[in-house]
């Protein structure tokens, strides 16, 4: 079972670029790791998804049972993941 990093943006959102390009790095950093699966959630085709994981903030990376909200910062969120890597 994989856990999922989901990413909820919106393409109206000054941020979805960089969220994006973020979230690209984030993937390539950790394609070694085999038990994470990614998705893109773009709120403005898919509200309910904001509403069924309670997004009140974009852009908001969903590592598990984590949030990150803001700016993704990769430093911080790769050293998390490979924790839970770790925890299995």
């Amino acid at each position: 079972m994989s856990i999922p990093l989901l990413l909820f943006v919106s393409k109206d959102s000054l941020y979805f670029k960089v969220s994006i390009e973020a979230f690209r790095k984030l993937q390539e950093n950790l394609i070694n790791l085999d038990s994470f699966s990614f998705d893109i959630i773009d709120i403005s085709k898919q509200p309910e998804k904001a509403e069924e994981y309670k997004i009140n903030a974009l852009p908001t990376l969903i590592v598990g049972t984590k949030q990150f909200i803001g700016k993704l910062d990769i430093n911080t969120i790769i050293p998390y993941i490979q924790s839970l890597q770790y925890d299995k």
